[in-house]
């Protein structure tokens, strides 16, 4: 079932390409993008079941075009921020043992106005606050771009356990709820919740899907995980603790 991470990582890289056209449209280095057709359809012409990569649903195109809409946002408001600390910049006199605020160009750096180099840096500085909203043994909700980023940032420090499940389905429910009650008993692990339709799996028949991580390299990948418990339609918070410290042990 490699096929599930890849589509993951494949929508997690079209956010990425997304991002950087927005990058653009804030930069005036581009003009913003006319609508897709995709874009066009409305969401209850894509209603009823779809199987994993026969095609993203509505929901997904959905949460793509606000995502898009917010990454152009935040990068406005980068970019303006940015404007205004160029026309007043810092630096340090020596002689006089402090810090003296500046408009003229030869008091700063080239590199300063290197607009990629700020952009990227805004970018690490998004994914490390991302990181640390993701605490340890307590299952956060994450969209599938950002989930790829905290299993990366996380690859030396604990596994990452990512639960795909679907509002719609009672088993996710139910699957959800113990592993929210059992994660505090690992500590050392990041537990990340990710909606099925946000990734292209509204089949109730896929989901849940647990995937964990160690080092940012995939160790378990587990289909319609109740699947392994003793009683598919009857499992317990016991049988929940008992698969995580299965998979979760060293």
């Amino acid at each position: 079932m490699a096929d599930i991470e890849r589509q993951l990582l494949r929508q997690a890289a079209s956010d990425e390409d997304d991002a950087e056209r927005s990058r653009k449209v804030a930069n005036g280095d581009a003009a913003p993008p006319a609508p897709s057709a995709d874009d066009a359809v409305p969401a209850a012409l894509h209603d009823g079941p779809q199987t994993g990569a026969k095609g993203v649903v509505a929901d997904y195109r959905h949460a793509r075009r606000e995502r898009r809409q917010r990454q152009e946002q935040e990068a406005a408001a980068a970019r303006a921020a940015y404007a205004a600390a160029v026309d007043m910049r810092s630096t340090y006199d020596s002689s006089r043992g402090q810090t003296l605020w500046t408009t003229d160009p030869s008091n700063i750096d080239s590199d300063d106005g290197d607009d990629d180099e700020f952009f990227a840096e805004y970018r690490r500085q998004r994914a490390a606050e991302m990181a640390r909203a993701a605490e340890r043994n307590v299952l956060r909700d994450v969209a599938p771009d950002e989930y790829v980023e905290i299993v990366e940032h996380y690859a030396d420090s604990g596994a990452s356990v990512a639960v795909i499940l679907a509002d719609s389905s009672p088993v996710s429910a139910r699957f959800e709820a113990l592993v929210r009650e059992a994660a505090p008993a690992f500590p050392l692990a990041h537990f990340l919740r990710v909606d099925a339709a946000d990734c292209g799996f509204a089949d109730p028949d896929l989901v849940p899907i647990l995937l964990v991580y160690r080092h940012a390299e995939l160790a378990h990948n587990m289909v319609r995980v109740v699947d392994h418990f003793r009683d598919p339609a009857s499992f317990g918070l016991d049988d929940v603790a008992a698969l995580l410290g299965n998979v979760l042990r060293l």
